[in-house]
């Protein structure tokens, strides 16, 4: 309606146009809330809750732009769900929902979200191109590998006293080993931890692509960081946040480096080996701010690890 009063014509009438969404879930019987996933002055915040009802159902006259769903499932915990939504765009969404939550992991799913970019910013960044991703949901770890997590792998058969130094970011005390993440390792290591971490903990566990890891940063707004659009440093660790983060990053030093689906440090601390061992994703403490958008990708380094890179 506000789109009409301001301009009449036939583009107002394409921009107000609503979209339309069917939710299936399995198991059906899901609790839905939703939320407008709200721009704040350059910060994305949820709109006011409110609950539309059980899966399946069917959401009508909902107005272009992001949207949060909150789905409470009856063993009690509750998954997230971002949905960006095209003026007049219908879609019907079936999602399998995971029984149980899993410690150290969050479950990001959702659909309409940008990933990559296009012109300069593409040039400037090494971005894939700019499209929409969609997901039927995943689960991703909330913080990246620990120093102590990889040498519990590197322990077990590999060598009984590792030398840690090399895995941790220069400087560090052994004191802080669990809250610092583990860098300096090839992806050749990281296929390796992931394969006896499997092995010890009875799942599947992979390295995200770069489209997941992007998407789940940056939702379905499609914002350049995980707080939103505004470019302020002093939201994640990296060269330059005048904090501690400038000689070692500090894995519960958080800040806004958080995304709605509550996986953190995609901005700041470590970038981050993908699916595949060809991109690199994310910022890190020991780069400028500039690095920090979601959407860079480097190449793997030559060397096959660098000093600022984990998983």
């Amino acid at each position: 309606a506000q789109a009409r009063q301001l301009d009449p014509g036939a583009f107002s009438d394409q921009i107000g146009r609503s979209a339309r969404v069917s939710l299936t879930t399995h198991p059906a019987g899901v609790e839905v809330t939703l939320h407008r996933h709200l721009n704040r002055a350059g910060y994305r915040v949820l709109g006011e809750g409110r609950i539309v009802g059980r899966t399946p159902l069917t959401l009508s006259e909902m107005r272009p732009g992001p949207y949060i769903l909150s789905l409470r499932l009856p063993q009690g915990h509750t998954l997230t769900a971002s949905l960006g939504l095209a003026p007049g765009e219908e879609r019907a969404f079936e999602w399998a929902l995971p029984q149980r939550a899993v410690a150290g992991f969050e479950f990001v799913m959702g659909a309409g979200g940008a990933v990559g970019a296009d012109g300069p910013m593409a040039a400037r960044t090494g971005a894939a191109p700019l499209k929409r991703f969609e997901t039927g949901g995943f689960f991703l770890s909330v913080n990246p590998v620990s120093v102590t997590e990889f040498a519990d792998f590197l322990r077990d058969g590999f060598d009984a006293e590792p030398d840690l130094t090399r895995y941790a970011p220069m400087g560090a005390s052994p004191s802080q080993y669990d809250r610092l993440p583990v860098v300096g390792i090839s992806v050749d290591q990281v296929e390796a931890y992931l394969v006896w971490r499997s092995r010890r903990d009875g799942r599947r566990y992979r390295l995200p692509t770069a489209a997941e890891w992007e998407f789940a940063g940056r939702s379905a707004a499609g914002d350049p960081y995980p707080w939103g659009e505004l470019a302020d440093p002093r939201n994640c660790g990296h060269v330059g946040a005048g904090s501690e983060e400038e000689s070692v990053p500090l894995l519960d030093h958080v800040r806004a480096d958080q995304s709605v689906f509550g996986t953190a440090h995609h901005s700041g601390t470590v970038r981050e080996w993908t699916e595949g061992g060809t991109a690199v994703c994310g910022g890190s403490w020991s780069k400028p701010f500039s690095e920090a958008h979601l959407c860079v990708r480097a190449a793997a380094p030559k060397t096959g690890s660098a000093p600022d890179l984990g998983f």
